[in-house]
Parts: structure tokens; sequence; C-alpha cells
């Protein structure tokens, strides 16, 4: 799948390698994980887990599982 970014000043496609968000609770002091994303799909880092042990989930699955348990 392609992934881009488009609510950013500059539109940019997410290749391979992806970009990572880190997660944090609401006030920043607890790092919830990290989620790297990347054009086969997400990968969650629960705390400080590395990518390679992350959970992973591919874009289709992902894209079922929001359809599927969607709030409209």
């Amino acid at each position: 799948m392609k992934v881009s970014i488009s609510d950013l000043a500059v539109a940019m496609d997410i290749k391979t390698k992806g970009m990572t968000l880190d997660i944090s609770d609401h006030s920043g002091d607890e790092r919830c994980g990290s989620m790297v994303i990347n054009s086969r799909g997400l990968t969650w880092c629960k705390g400080k887990v590395r990518k390679d042990n992350g959970d992973r989930i591919k874009w289709d699955k992902l894209i079922e599982l929001i359809e599927e348990h969607g709030t409209k």
C-alpha cells in the first residue's frame, strides 16, 4: 500500500523505512510506546520494546478492523 502524509505543509510518501511516533500519556510524563508506520502497515511497540519485537498489523487487516469496529 502507499501511505502518505497530506496534513503537513509538504506532502510526502512513507516508504519501507517509515516513521516513528512516540506515544505518551496525556501529561507527557509516562511513555506508552511507539508506533512505527511504513508502507507495509503499523507496528506497535509497547513501552520500550524494539521495533523488531513489536506487534505488527498490515494495512488491509487494520482497515478491516476499523471498518468492523468503527463508531458509525
